[in-house]
C-alpha cells in the first residue's frame, strides 16, 4: 500500500508521506495553496505531567465536544490535524473527538505524553489516527526530571506500537539530556519507534523559568548530531532522527489554534528572551474560517509553514 495521501485539490501538486511524515509539491504553488497544509488543534491545556519547559502551561478553558464539532467546519480542506494539548487524553470525550475527527480529515495524528495510553486505547486509535507523537526526553533518570512518568510513557508508546499505530518520540534538546541521546535513540530504536524528533525549547510558559545554562548552544547540538549521525551509521539504527531548529525559515511555521478557537502563528522568538508572546496571533475560528485566515497570513509566514512542513526547515541525521 502506498504511503502517499494526496491532501490537495488538485490531485497532482500536493501530498503527504506517511513514512516521512512531510509534504510534498511538484510546482512552487504557495499562490495556489488556499489553506495550511498542517494545523494543530488543542483540545485543552489541562495535562497529567508537569513537564519544566512546557510552553503551554497557560490554562484556557477547554472548548466543549460541540465546539469542537463546529471547528471542523471551520477547518476544512486542511490536508492533517493534530490533535494536541496539554494532554488530550485527559478529557473524558477523548475518543469521541478522535471518532469524530478521524471521518473527517484524512491525515489525523495525536500528540500525547502516551501515560494514559493502556491497551484498550491503543486499540481504539487504531485505523483513527496514522501515528502518534509522545514525548519523552531521555533514559528513565532524565525523562522523570525533566517530564515524570518514564515507565509509563514508554508502555503507552509499547501499546500503540502493538496495536500496529507508528509513533515519533519528540525530546526537548536541553543540556541535562544531550548527553544522553544516544541512549534515547538506542531506546526508540528498540521499541521500533519510526522517527526521534529533537527539538529545541520554546521561552514561554515554564520554559521561561528555565535558565538558559540549561539550553545547550547551537554548536554544542551540531556536534551531538554529527556524533549521533556516526553512531546511527555505525550501529544501524533504523530509527530515523530530525532536529528541528529554529531561525527566520520556520518563523511561525505552525498554525496552533488555541483551546478559544484562537489561531497563532508560533514560534515568534528570540531564545535569548523570555516571554509568553511567542506567537503572533491570525485569527479566531469562530469568527472566520482557516481559508480566510490563510489569505490574510502574511506571505513569509506562509513560506515558513511550508518550509518547514516540506522537510526543507530542519536536519535530518
Amino acid at each position: 500500500m502506498s504511503s502517499r495521501v494526496f491532501v490537495h485539490d488538485n490531485m497532482q501538486k500536493i501530498n503527504f508521506d506517511l513514512k516521512t511524515q512531510d509534504f510534498s509539491y511538484t510546482d512552487k504553488i504557495i499562490d495556489e495553496i488556499k489553506q495550511p497544509l498542517s494545523l494543530t488543534v488543542q483540545v485543552t491545556r489541562r495535562c497529567n505531567l508537569g513537564c519544566k519547559w512546557c510552553s503551554e502551561a497557560k490554562q484556557i478553558k477547554d472548548p466543549t465536544l460541540q465546539d469542537l464539532k463546529f471547528l471542523v467546519n471551520q477547518i476544512k480542506g486542511v490536508g492533517r490535524i493534530y490533535i494536541s494539548g496539554g494532554e488530550p487524553l485527559v478529557r473524558k470525550d477523548f475518543a469521541k473527538i478522535v471518532d469524530y475527527y478521524s471521518k473527517k480529515f484524512q491525515v489525523l495524528a495525536l500528540l500525547t505524553n502516551a501515560v494514559a495510553v493502556d491497551e484498550k486505547m491503543a486499540k481504539f486509535l487504531k485505523g483513527k489516527i496514522k501515528y502518534a507523537k509522545v514525548g519523552v526526553d531521555g533514559p528513565r533518570s532524565i525523562n522523570n526530571f525533566t517530564r515524570g512518568n518514564y515507565d509509563e510513557a514508554i508502555k503507552g508508546v509499547k501499546n500503540l506500537i502493538d496495536a500496529g499505530i507508528d509513533v515519533s518520540i519528540s525530546a526537548m534538546l536541553l543540556k541535562s539530556n544531550l548527553p544522553y541521546l544516544d541512549k534515547l535513540a538506542q531506546i526508540a530504536d528498540t521499541l521500533g519507534v519510526k522517527q526521534l524528533k529533537l527539538i529545541e525549547p520554546v521561552r514561554r510558559g515554564r520554559s521561561s523559568n528555565y535558565s538558559m545554562a540549561g539550553i545547550p548552544t547551537k554548536s554544542e547540538i551540531m556536534k551531538k548530531i554529527k556524533e549521533l549521525k556516526a553512531l546511527k551509521d555505525k550501529v544501524g539504527w533504523n530509527t530515523k532522527i530530525e532536529y528541528t531548529f529554529w531561525d527566520k525559515e520556520t518563523k511561525g511555521y505552525s498554525l496552533l489554534v488555541y483551546p478559544n478557537f484562537d489561531v497563532h502563528a508560533w514560534p515568534i522568538l528570540d531564545t535569548k528572551k523570555t516571554s509568553d508572546d511567542a506567537s503572533i496571533l491570525v485569527g479566531n475560528l469562530y469568527k472566520q474560517n482557516i481559508q480566510e485566515i490563510w489569505a490574510n497570513l502574511p506571505v513569509e509566514l506562509k513560506k515558513s509553514h511550508i518550509a518547514k512542513y516540506t522537510g526543507t526547515a530542519m536536519h535530518k541525521v
